[in-house]
């Protein structure tokens, strides 16, 4: 009896294991073929700035829906929206996918969005700043200007740079849907059931599109 309890306790760790591989493999993770950034002039090394959340490799942790967990060396790359893994001595990628329910790298949590902004739908990583019955979530970008030559009056060309852009907020439902804002005047509506709260304390602590303010007002709702 205690053989046949041993033989089913390792067949089930097995398959485990191997179905973790499978998902690291297959739907999870994607082989990298073509290192980022493609551009000749970024290959060169000759930038500026970076593409990256943190340059260096980190050992992070990928949560999925079903509460499957991996612990991998990883570092996001916020220009491409990937997250660059080492799996089994290779380079690989973890694509933006419904079935990550949280990435933890160093002190940043992620999570993926599914959301629609001027008329596109998109599908990235989010950084997870606050939750509870209604979260906040922030898409970062970073955009790359490629080198020019100098212009009358400069001493010397503008080499090529990963510079921040825009940054995107969304305040995310229990329901799990995601509402983007870009002005502080258009929160009040998206608080449903305390508006009036949600008016006030804005006006109050002269809340403004900042990330820090912004996370006061949803902790404040948050503990209505």
């Amino acid at each position: 009896m205690k053989t046949r309890y041993l033989f089913t306790v390792v067949f089930i760790s097995l398959q485990v294991i191997l179905e973790a591989q499978s998902l690291l493999s297959g739907d999870l993770v994607t082989e990298k073929i073509v290192r980022t950034p493609m551009d000749e002039s970024i290959l060169s090394s000759d930038y500026v700035g970076s593409p990256y959340l943190i340059d260096s490799f980190m050992i992070g942790k990928v949560v999925t829906s079903d509460h499957t967990v991996f612990k991998l060396p990883m570092r996001y790359n916020i220009f491409r929206d990937i997250i660059d893994v080492k799996y089994q001595g290779r380079d690989m990628q973890i694509l933006a996918s419904d079935i990550i329910d949280n990435i933890e790298i160093g002190n940043y949590t992620l999570t993926v969005g599914n959301y629609e902004l001027d008329g596109k739908k998109f599908k990235s990583y989010l950084f997870v700043l606050d939750t509870g019955k209604i979260s906040l979530l922030k898409k970062r970008s970073i955009k790359f200007e490629e080198w020019r030559p100098a212009k009358a009056q400069e001493s010397a060309p503008k080499p090529a740079e990963f510079k921040e852009s825009l940054d995107y907020y969304f305040l995310r439902t229990s329901s799990g849907r995601l509402k983007p804002f870009s002005k502080v005047k258009e929160l009040p509506e998206l608080f449903t059931g305390h508006r009036r709260e949600v008016e006030e304390f804005i006006d109050k602590n002269k809340i403004k599109m900042k990330q820090e303010k912004l996370v006061d007002l949803v902790r404040f709702y948050n503990s209505l």
